[in-house]
C-alpha cells in the first residue's frame, strides 16, 4: 500500500496548495492574501481610527443625553416629559449603538478600499501559484511573473501566526507562506521552524558569529 506524502494538503482545489517537502512549498497566492497581510501591517492606525470616531461618538452621545437631562429638569410640570427629551434620547441612542459598530465598519471600509487598491496597481503576475523554496543560502519565490531570491542575511525577521507565516524582506514586504498549503498544523510548523533555523544559520554565518 502507498503511504500518502504527509506533506501533502488533503484538499485537492489548488487554493490549499501542496508542501512536498520541509523546504518546497505550493500555494495560490490570492487578492485575500495580499487584503489580509496589508490589514496586518496597518493594524495601529486602523485601531487609532476606530478609537477617533468611537471617542468622537460617545462625546457627542454624552453631550445629546446632559442637554436631554437638563430639558427634563427643567420642564414646568415635574414629571412631564418634555416633548423635544424624547427625540434626543433616541438620537443618543442611536449614536451610543453606532459607536459601538465602529470597529466592524471601520474594519470593512479599510479592507475595501485596499481592495480598490490593490485591483488597480497589482500586476496580474502577483497572484496565482507561487513555489516557494528554502535552502542554505537563502528564499526563492517563483510566481506567474517572475522569481526572486534572498539572501537570509536579508530577511530581517520570521513571524509566525496560527494561519499564516512572514519572512519579512522589509518593514513593508514579505515572503508570506499560508499554514492552508499543509496537511496540518504540524506539518506547517516544521516547515517554518526549519525557515527559522535557516534564517539564524546564515544570519550568524554573515556575522562571523558561531550557532548558540
Amino acid at each position: 500500500m502507498e503511504h500518502p506524502n504527509p506533506y501533502e494538503s488533503p484538499a485537492a482545489d489548488g487554493l490549499r496548495g501542496n508542501c512536498v517537502s520541509d523546504s518546497v512549498v505550493e500555494f495560490d497566492y490570492t487578492m485575500l492574501d495580499a487584503i489580509d497581510f496589508s490589514v496586518r501591517e496597518n493594524q495601529s492606525m486602523i485601531a487609532t481610527a476606530i478609537r477617533r470616531r468611537q471617542l468622537l461618538l460617545f462625546l457627542t452621545c454624552l453631550l445629546i443625553t446632559l442637554a436631554g437631562v437638563g430639558m427634563w429638569r427643567l420642564t414646568t410640570f415635574p414629571g412631564m416629559i418634555s416633548p423635544t427629551v424624547l427625540p434626543l434620547a433616541i438620537v443618543a441612542l442611536i449614536l451610543f449603538i453606532r459607536a459601538l459598530q465602529v470597529g466592524p465598519r471601520v474594519k470593512k471600509a479599510v479592507r475595501k478600499s485596499i481592495s480598490e487598491m490593490l485591483a488597480r496597481r497589482s500586476g496580474a503576475g502577483v497572484f496565482g501559484r507561487h513555489q516557494v523554496t528554502l535552502t542554505d543560502e537563502g528564499i526563492r519565490s517563483v510566481f506567474p511573473g517572475g522569481e526572486s531570491s534572498w539572501k537570509w542575511w536579508a530577511i530581517a525577521e520570521v513571524v509566525e501566526e496560527d494561519d499564516k507565516a512572514y519572512f519579512y524582506l522589509t518593514a513593508t514586504e514579505a515572503r508570506i507562506i499560508p499554514a492552508r498549503a499543509f496537511a496540518n498544523d504540524a506539518a506547517y510548523r516544521e516547515f517554518v521552524d526549519h525557515g527559522r533555523r535557516l534564517w539564524v544559520a546564515g544570519r550568524n554565518r554573515s556575522t562571523g558569529e558561531q550557532p548558540a
